[in-house]
Formats: C-alpha cells, structure tokens, sequence
C-alpha cells in the first residue's frame, strides 16, 4: 500500500516539477508561444514617408479559426507615391489575415484609389507576410501592392493593369492603453 502511494505522489510530483522548471526559464516558456494578433498597430513607412493603423479582429489563440478580418489606413497616401501619374487618394484598405504559424501573419487587403471627383482610377491589392518580434510586441512586415484597372478583378486571373510593387521591409509595432497626459 505504501509503495502505491509513493508511486502516486511521485507521478505527481515530478512533471509539476518540470512544468515549474520549463515556467521559470522564459525562454523555454515563451519559445512555444503563439503571438495574438487582434489589436491596433502602429507603423511607419519609410520608402513612401508615411503612417499608417491596421487593426486586425477575429480568434488568434492557437490554430484554431486563426484568422480574421484586417483594416489598413494610411491618410496620407497619395497615388502618385505608387506611380500613378495624377494626384488621388486611396480608401480604407479592407481584408483577411491567417496565421501561417506561431510568429508569421499572412494578409490580403484592398483599396480604392479615387481621383478628385471620387471616380475609380485604380483597385490597390496589398499582399504580405507580418512576423512577430520575440516578445509579440511587434511586427516586421514585408509587402507588395499591385494595381488593377477600375472593374478589374483583383483575385481573377489577370495581371495587374498598372504593375506590381515591392513596399520594402518595415515594422509596426502594437498600440496600448496609455494613462492620460497630465498638463
């Protein structure tokens, strides 16, 4: 009977150990970590001298439905930094993420580009891959924009009417919850 318990408590007793040792090294805990998504980040592109937001939604716990919807704005976009030769604006980007893995975001989003008058000239197609820093904080991003004519489908089969551009390698970094300045 003795033995019996012994063997219990030492089942018991051992992988709590373990799990306390590999909890204490935060490498080893954090290693097999996967980064949540879901949020608002904050970014910086230097090959267009711009900000932009996204803000990514939808389940990012493990692999399960690890995918959402996905919003890009950058106000300060204008199509003639994406070589279109007349001046416009470019909407709201709207689209998708899934996770790829622990530490890598795969996205899609589109956006209008819109003259003066607020007329199509041009469908944008954003494509990319975000991958999370070490400490899920945040993201390093590499991306290409290709641009479609206006009624051009941006998911068919046909190539884009204005070309295709790498937006070079940048980061963002996640947006939190500041306390409020004081004067």
């Amino acid at each position: 009977m003795r033995g019996d318990n012994y063997r219990l408590a030492r089942r018991g007793i051992i992988p709590t150990v373990m799990l306390l040792a590999a909890l204490s090294v935060p490498g080893l805990a954090m290693a097999d970590k996967a980064c949540d998504f879901p949020g608002s980040w904050y970014g910086y592109l230097p090959s267009f001298n711009i900000d932009f937001i996204g803000t990514a939604h939808g389940a990012a716990h493990g692999f399960t439905n690890a995918a959402g919807t996905y919003t890009l704005e950058v106000p300060g976009l204008d199509l003639t930094y994406i070589g279109f030769p007349f001046p416009g604006k470019i909407s709201t980007f709207r689209g998708t993420w899934e996770r790829v893995d622990k530490r890598t975001i795969a996205f899609t989003f589109v956006g209008f580009g819109v003259d003066a008058f607020g007329q199509t000239v041009v469908i944008a197609k954003l494509s990319g891959i975000d991958t999370f820093s070490e400490d899920c904080n945040s993201i390093t991003i590499q991306n290409t924009i290709e641009l479609f004519a206006p009624g051009q489908d941006p998911f068919g089969e046909d190539d884009p009417a204005y070309g295709s551009f790498p937006a070079g390698i940048h980061s963002a970094s996640r947006m939190r919850v500041d306390p409020p300045a004081t004067s």
